[in-house]
């Protein structure tokens, strides 16, 4: 009887550490991120688009900010709903894209000289 428990135990260790590391070491290509400003400097009303795509769980967040000297201001965000990691099926974002201004209208700050637009995204592991 202590045989046959011992072995029910193992077995359960066994499957418990296999789907452990099922969930957290699931590895995914990295996620593309391109941004694509629609000119080559910002004016009044410059549009700006960002696509990102990430597989796996999905995307949790993409950002665009506009960044001059030590002032960072944020142009667009969008958050996404994930999955958890357990779950292998359910809604989950992909693909995403924003669209935005970057020119002196949004940003009232906006001043002569070198400015960097910066686009992030979040994924979840």
């Amino acid at each position: 009887m202590k045989r046959v428990l011992r072995l029910l135990l193992a077995a359960f260790l066994v499957l418990a550490l296999g789907a452990a590391a099922l969930v957290s070491l699931r590895v995914t290509p990295e996620p593309v991120l391109t941004l694509e400003p629609e000119a080559k400097a910002l004016g009044r009303s410059s549009p700006v688009h960002v696509a990102a795509q990430a597989t796996g769980r999905g995307l949790a967040a993409l950002r665009l900010e506009l960044v001059q000297g030590d002032q960072v201001t944020a142009l667009a965000e969008k958050r996404y709903p994930t999955r958890a990691p357990w779950a292998f099926w359910g809604p989950r974002t992909e693909r995403a894209e924003l669209r935005t201004d970057a020119g002196s209208e949004k940003v009232a700050s906006l001043k002569a000289g070198e400015a960097t637009l910066r686009a992030s995204l979040r994924r979840r592991r």
